[in-house]
C-alpha cells in the first residue's frame, strides 16, 4: 500500500484494496470511492487477471465491499464506479448489509473509449450509497477524461444536482 496524496481533506491510497482496508479500524474513514477493475479481460499487466469466472469476480467485490462498508464511519459515503452489469449485483449485495442507497448515476464515456478496435460498453455507473443517514451536506468534484468537470451536490434530502464547471 502506497500513501500518494494528503491534504487537509484526508489521504490518499494505492495498492491491494483488501490489503489496505484489512489494516483500518472499525468506522474510521468519511468517504470511500471504489474503481474496481471490470473483469473485461483487459491487460493490465503485473499477472493481474481481469478475466475470472462471474461467480469468483462477484465473491471477490462482496469482500472488499464488506470492508469498505466496515472500515466507513456512521454517515460516510461510499461511491462504486463499475459496469451497470456488475453493480446490480453490488447494489444487492449492499442493500442486504444494511447500506443506505442514496444514488445510482449513469456516466456515459461512448466517446472516450480506452481501447479502439474493441466493443466496450458506453455507458458506466456510479453507486452512492451510505452507510446510515448521511451527516452533512457533501459536494464531490469528478473529473472524467475528455469532459468537463462537474460538481456533484447532494443533501440529506437527496436531492441531487450537476453542475457544470469551466474547464481550465
Amino acid at each position: 500500500m502506497t500513501w500518494v496524496y494528503e491534504n487537509e481533506h484526508g489521504r490518499l491510497f494505492q495498492g491491494d484494496c483488501l490489503e489496505m482496508l484489512s489494516s483500518q479500524e472499525t468506522d474510521s474513514v468519511d468517504l470511500i470511492f471504489a474503481d474496481p477493475p471490470f473483469n473485461l479481460g483487459k491487460d493490465y499487466g503485473k499477472g493481474i487477471s481481469d478475466s475470472v469466472v462471474e461467480d469468483e469476480y462477484l465473491q471477490w467485490c462482496k469482500t472488499w465491499v464488506d470492508e469498505c462498508f466496515r472500515v466507513a464511519k456512521p454517515g460516510a459515503s461510499l461511491f462504486i464506479y463499475n459496469l451497470p452489469k456488475w453493480n446490480i449485483h453490488i447494489a444487492g449485495h449492499l442493500n442486504a448489509i444494511g447500506a443506505m442507497f442514496r444514488h445510482w448515476i449513469a456516466i456515459d464515456i461512448k466517446f472516450g473509449l480506452p481501447i479502439s478496435g474493441r466493443l466496450y460498453p458506453s455507458q458506466y455507473s456510479l453507486l452512492y450509497y451510505s452507510k446510515g443517514k448521511p451527516l452533512a451536506v457533501l459536494e464531490y468534484r469528478f473529473k472524467f477524461v475528455g469532459t468537463a468537470e462537474a460538481t456533484l451536490r447532494i443533501t440529506e434530502a437527496t436531492k441531487t444536482s450537476c453542475t457544470p464547471k469551466e474547464s481550465t
